[in-house]
């Protein structure tokens, strides 16, 4: 019995043995002397059979309590608490029919009226969608046209919090893991990843200008970045309808390679000015003597035009010379525009179908990619290839298959029929296609090269097919911080670009007063987990993969994980492999935690950090303070403590018990980046249960969380 089960239990044998003395001791008075003689007499002589009794009875009543308890109050708390889980997270959750019969009816009754609930509630969740669907459309169109600018773009609140960024931005500003610049995201600080001094000298020209009454408000500045990179960058203000100014707008263009050419050609100048001088002045003190004195002998005149020819030919050979160091520089510049993947495909799919009435069978890689291409150019080259394979090969069942082979994209055109020998092809690649804007024509192999490709023709694995592969440098749509995902991780659901924008930022002060005070739907979260070694990390067992995702304002951004694999410079056992599937042959080149925990340093800064069961991960953490110098002093929460704040009386509170009851799929399980997504959908699913229970704040549910008798465990 539990601790209401033995308070019942010590009051009602309480309640009992005073009825039981009151009602003796009443008794006893009213009995004559010589009745109580004989009464005594009685008891002494049989002074074991109320002891017996007595003990007997309790023992009674112990057993009814617990049968109690056991078949209906502690199966109506679970209830309770589950009727709450559909009332306030999850209203698909049912409870399972069992137990007592009374107990099953009334179950059935509870998921009777939680169907009508539901149908209720899909009813007007289908009226509330109706009415915002106009409003949901121009944000989502917004936060599309934004993600598919070619430039950088960064929206930010007049204390610099990040509420919308594009891909661009993204790509133009986060540095691999190992750089010092910080992450790019919702509700993250600008100064993070720009220079603070930079954008504050450009708002104080914007409030210059604001104060002059200029309608044209624009402060362009150039950044330095790492590595030698330079960013144009320009700040437009965001101005209320009293043109106050609210926040401001980032468009970011990376200039290096303009800059870069501008550099030499700016030095090939310089070159043929101050390196002829002395050649130019020999030749023209030449001429002005041969002018001056007409008259002068043969061969003082033959010495004076041996003079303007060597000079002329040093001239000549040093402008030839730097014509040819500078080409480059001086070829036409490909506009080439940034495209998906799938719509390059799905163009060349429909181009062929109006040039040739054949309709390509499209493959798209399974990993989302972009490609910098002129994609008239291509679908020019590719035409050309299949106009010939048709017209001298007769191919069949042509098909376009785009795989990624990071860091490039490969286009191949398949085909039955011939093989196409790569001496025809590549006389096929010497026929003009194209002019540039110069007249001059371009061949297939000019169209490729152009955009930093190669192409060639070979013989499939697949019986009687043959292809021309065309191979182009590719980007991921991923962050450049993940690493690639491996087999059994989380995939990305749907399109995430609403991930790229939060509008609420507006209206979010930049500090709060006191944390503890604020709601939890207020705050800032990051979610993570750890896969190990093992399970004592005060035995020397290590992390070897390290996952976190950002909550803003109620959402999971899938865009902004941190999900990296971790040297841990120890064997791992076979048992820990066949838990997480990590091996030691994928962990034999990958960063120690070491260089890993500087960057998750910085991922994790200004939130409060969840986990489930999230003292083992920080234990972890907090035996490295030593080594790396790295402290993490972020508030905590423990979804498995707030669990058991909210569901007490149930059972099992293993993740994946708690993620059912709240509706929640799991997916990529004892994986660091599949259980931390799916800890964060738990998480958010928790605080209206929290918020029914009182526990508002995040000093609520920290106070919670400490109080928890689970909060003893150590490791």
């Amino acid at each position: 019995m539990k601790g209401n089960a033995w308070f019942i239990f010590l009051a009602t044998a309480a309640l009992e043995c005073g009825i039981i003395v009151a009602g003796g001791w009443t008794l006893w008075l009213s009995l004559t002397p010589d009745e109580r003689a004989l009464v005594a007499g009685f008891w002494i002589g049989h002074a074991g059979m109320p002891i017996i009794t007595g003990v007997f009875l309790l023992f009674l009543l112990a057993l009814a309590i617990n049968l109690v308890f056991r078949w209906y109050i502690n199966p109506l708390k679970a209830l309770a608490e589950e009727i709450r889980i559909i009332a306030m997270s999850n209203s698909r959750h049912r409870p399972e029919p069992e137990g007592r019969p009374e107990l099953r009816e009334l179950i059935n009754s509870v998921n009777l009226l939680a169907e009508r609930y539901q149908t209720q509630r899909d009813d007007v969740e289908a009226r509330i969608q109706a009415a915002n669907v106009a409003l949901e459309e121009e944000k989502n169109t917004l936060a599309a046209l934004v993600t598919k600018f070619t430039q950088g773009i960064v929206v930010c609140n007049q204390e610099g919090k990040i509420l919308l960024y594009n891909q661009q931005a993204q790509e133009l500003l986060e540095q691999t893991a190992k750089s010092s610049v910080g992450w790019l995201g919702l509700g993250r600080s600008v100064y993070g990843v720009l220079d603070e001094s930079l954008i504050k000298h450009a708002l104080l020209h914007i409030q210059h200008r604001l104060a002059r009454g200029d309608t044209q408000l624009s402060a362009p500045f150039v950044a330095p970045r790492t590595g030698g990179r330079l960013l144009s960058i320009h700040l437009v203000p965001v101005l209320d309808k009293h043109r106050a100014q609210t926040g401001y707008i980032l468009t970011l263009l990376d200039i290096t390679q303009h800059a870069l050419a501008e550099n030499r050609v700016g030095a090939l100048l310089r070159s043929l000015t101050e390196g002829q001088r002395s050649s130019i002045a020999s030749i023209r003190a030449a001429i002005e003597m041969i002018l001056e004195y007409p008259d002068m002998d043969s061969e003082r005149l033959q010495q004076f035009q041996h003079i303007i020819r060597d000079e002329a030919l040093q001239i000549s050979q040093h402008l030839e010379s730097a014509m040819a160091e500078h080409a480059d520089d001086f070829k036409p510049q490909w506009s080439l525009e940034e495209i998906s993947g799938s719509d390059l495909l799905a163009t060349i799919a429909h181009r062929f179908r109006e040039t040739f009435g054949i309709t390509l069978e499209v493959t798209a890689a399974e990993e989302p990619v972009r490609l910098k291409v002129d994609s008239y150019a291509m679908i020019r080259a590719l035409s050309f290839v299949v106009e010939h394979l048709i017209k001298d090969y007769q191919a069949e069942r042509i098909r376009l298959k785009l795989e990624c082979q990071w860091p490039f994209a490969c286009l191949a055109l398949l085909w039955r029929g011939a093989m196409l020998d790569m001496e025809t092809f590549r006389s096929w690649g010497q026929q003009a296609l194209l002019a540039d804007d110069q007249g001059e024509a371009l061949t297939l192999q000019d169209l490729v090269e152009h955009q930093g490709g190669a192409v060639w023709t070979q013989i499939e694995e697949e019986q009687d097919v043959n292809a021309v592969r065309i191979l182009l440098p590719a980007r991921t749509v991923a962050s450049e911080q993940r690493p690639p995902r491996r087999e059994h991780d989380t995939p990305d659901e749907g399109d995430d670009t609403q991930h790229f924008y939060d509008f609420r930022i507006f209206d979010r002060p930049e500090q709060y007063s006191a944390l503890n005070e604020c709601s939890l739907s207020d705050l800032y979260y990051t979610v993570l987990d750890t896969e190990t070694t093992g399970l004592n990390p005060s035995a020397g067992d290590e992390i070897i993969s390290l996952a976190a995702v950002r909550i803003v304002h109620g959402r999971v951004l899938k865009r902004e994980v941190f999900d990296c694999l971790v040297n841990p410079r120890r064997f791992i056992s076979e048992a820990a492999i066949a838990i997480h599937g990590i091996s030691n042959a994928q962990l034999k080149d990958k960063p120690t935690l070491g260089e890993v925990l500087p960057r998750f340093h910085q991922f994790v800064e200004d939130t409060v950090l969840v986990g489930h069961n999230i003292a083992f991960d920080m234990r972890f953490l907090e035996l490295k303070e030593t080594s790396t110098g790295i402290r993490f002093n972020n508030p905590v929460l423990d979804t498995l403590l707030l669990a058991y704040v909210v569901h007490p009386n149930q059972e099992d509170n293993s993740l994946e018990a708690i993620a059912a009851r709240l509706g929640i799929p799991v997916g990529g399980r004892h994986t660091a980046l599949g259980d931390t997504l799916t800890t964060a959908e738990m998480f958010l699913a928790l605080i209206p249960l929290l918020a029914e229970r009182g526990i508002r704040t995040l000093g609520q549910a920290s106070a919670a969380c400490k109080n928890s008798e689970f909060a003893r465990l150590q490791y």
